[in-house]
């Protein structure tokens, strides 16, 4: 122990541990010398305590922010003496545990009185993820209802939240109520920092299909319902048992469809959907319930089979009792005397 350590100690204790002190550092003296130029009953003088305010202290380096009080140690130097921590000073912190300005006050004690304080930084911790509870939004003609889990320091920081928090900051874009695809922005704030973004996609809400019937022999009328959307337009889909699936686009105006060219007495399956085109892109509603109808039945062709009746003169056929038969009669089958040119009688319609 240097003579100026040993001092320091002597001082704070006493002159009455004087010897004690000085066989602790193995030092020998002769009692009565040591203090034979001393008057007797003479006062020995303590030295004057230095004020820690004079000291110099090292800057303490930035921590990041960890949930816990954050206690680094503090490096004091004063006449060029590095001071000892529970032997010339004591320590206690403030605002040492959230991200910000913390600081350490050093109280004097033995050789050292009065007070220094340093401060240091806390920074805030990185955020690591963010889990959107999900990406894919329906029309509303509102904003979306986007809500995320986000971590930090191996721990959940806000669990399925919709809204800005103390440690998180949940930004949605003003469009994002339209269709299509939006950026969304997650920033750690408070005790929290960085940034994360994902993209979410809000489709158009899907439409009703209302009605299919069957109009003609190749024709059926589609039906559905126009709700409130952000689209361009509709897509049907129809298609026969078997057949392949065939697909009309109509504009967003539209609230029915007349499909020709069918197949008669055929039974046709329909389903509609909207979508919407932004920059050359499709986005599509899901598709509505499938609904069903039958074109109607071709008319039944007139038969040409049996046997029919011409006359010597007459450019008609006849049933064998018409009474245009009464001169000639001779029999014939239905589709030679079509083949030959005869057509049918109005008045016996054979």
């Amino acid at each position: 122990m240097s003579f100026t350590n040993l001092q320091r100690r002597i001082s704070a204790a006493g002159g009455a541990v004087l010897v004690a002190a000085a066989l602790t550092c193995g030092a020998v003296f002769a009692a009565p010398q040591a203090f034979a130029d001393e008057p007797t009953g003479a006062t020995v003088t303590t030295p004057e305590r230095i004020d820690l305010a004079q000291a110099s202290a090292a800057s303490i380096p930035a921590t990041t922010y960890t949930g816990y009080a954050q206690t680094p140690a503090v490096k004091l130097t004063a006449a060029g003496t590095t001071l000892q921590e529970g032997i010339d000073y004591t320590l206690s912190y403030q605002s040492n545990k959230n991200a910000g300005t913390a600081r350490v006050t050093a109280t004097g004690m033995g050789a050292y009185t009065g007070t220094k304080t340093v401060t240091f930084t806390i920074k805030p911790a990185s955020i690591s993820s963010v889990k959107p509870t999900t990406k894919v939004f329906t029309y509303t003609g509102k904003a979306p209802k986007v809500k995320v889990t986000v971590k930090a320091l191996g721990k959940t920081i806000a669990s399925k939240t919709g809204k800005t928090t103390a440690s998180v900051k949940l930004v949605i874009p003003k469009n994002a109520k339209k269709v299509g695809v939006h950026t969304i922005t997650v920033k750690g704030q408070g005790n929290y920092t960085g940034t994360k973004t994902f993209s979410i996609k809000v489709k158009p809400k899907a439409t009703k299909l209302t009605s299919v019937k069957g109009t003609s022999k190749s024709a059926i009328a589609v039906k559905w319902s126009k709700p409130a959307n952000d689209i361009s337009g509709y897509q049907i889909k129809y298609w026969k048992s078997g057949g392949s699936v065939k697909t009309k686009t109509v504009g967003k105006t539209k609230g029915s469809l007349t499909v020709s060219g069918l197949k008669a007495g055929t039974k046709y399956s329909v389903k509609v959907r909207a979508y919407k085109t932004i920059s050359g892109k499709k986005y599509y509603s899901d598709w509505s319930s499938t609904k069903s109808a039958k074109t109607k039945a071709a008319p039944k062709a007139k038969t040409t089979s049996g046997t029919v009746y011409i006359t010597d003169t007459g450019e008609k056929y006849h049933r064998g009792t018409c009474r245009y038969l009464r001169y000639s009669k001779y029999s014939i089958s239905k589709s030679e005397a079509q083949s030959l040119g005869y057509t049918a009688c109005k008045v016996c319609r054979p």
